[in-house]
């Protein structure tokens, strides 16, 4: 029988998102919530990898216990109840922080990533002439944009401006740094990311070094 896989914590008030480590490739992997024991599933599906982030059906209410279980193509999940974690209170102002860059933003780049995150929110870039640029919900406490159109060099009188909303509260607005050109070897050539290895039959993914934030 399969061990429940891990609830990557916290979970934060408004989550849609919900991180699990130590699900089989294959398995099928359920999410289940409730504020009073009577649980409602908020995910079905397969596991694609040992660290995933999983959608949800709807938000996690504060206060709600989460449990994650585990079983192999043609079995039955465990007849036991796995150990559920909890989700936060819904936070206060003060705890609602300005978003950081965690990536640099270069003309060109088609994403950005943000720290500093409030895990549950949602976290939008937008620019004060063309508006929303995209937006993307905090898994934990990282938030990745993928952006409508890549960046660019901003008119004399533009902003690009970052926020995170967590349950409909607004938090505090962060001013980026204006793009930038990336730097790149002669004939404005980028170079080639390195593939660290070993490599081993059967992994589904790589790791690679080199990589300008934005490619």
């Amino acid at each position: 029988m399969a061990s429940p896989p891990k609830i990557v914590l916290p979970i934060g008030a408004c989550s849609t998102y919900l991180r699990l480590q130590g699900q089989f490739p294959g398995a099928t992997v359920k999410i289940h919530a409730s504020k009073d024991d009577i649980f409602d599933t908020v995910f079905s599906g397969t596991a694609s990898f040992p660290d995933e982030v999983f959608e949800l059906t709807r938000q996690l209410g504060p206060g709600e216990h989460v449990i994650a279980t585990q079983a192999e193509p043609g079995t039955d999940p465990p007849n036991w109840r796995p150990r559920s974690e909890d989700v936060q209170p819904l936070p206060t102002s003060a705890e609602l922080k300005a978003v950081k860059p965690a990536t640099h933003a270069f003309v060109c780049g088609h994403c950005i990533a943000f720290s500093n995150t409030y895990p549950g929110g949602v976290v939008s870039l937008s620019s004060t002439t063309d508006g929303l640029l995209g937006e993307a919900p905090a898994v934990g406490h990282f938030a990745r944009i993928y952006l409508s159109a890549p960046f660019s060099h901003l008119q004399s009188n533009e902003q690009l401006r970052a926020m995170q909303t967590v349950c409909g509260q607004p938090g505090p607005i962060t001013v980026l740094t204006p793009p930038d050109d990336p730097a790149m070897v002669p004939v404005r050539k980028l170079a080639a990311p390195i593939v660290k290895g070993p490599l081993h039959a059967c992994q589904c993914a790589v790791r690679l070094e080199g990589v300008i934030p934005g490619a």
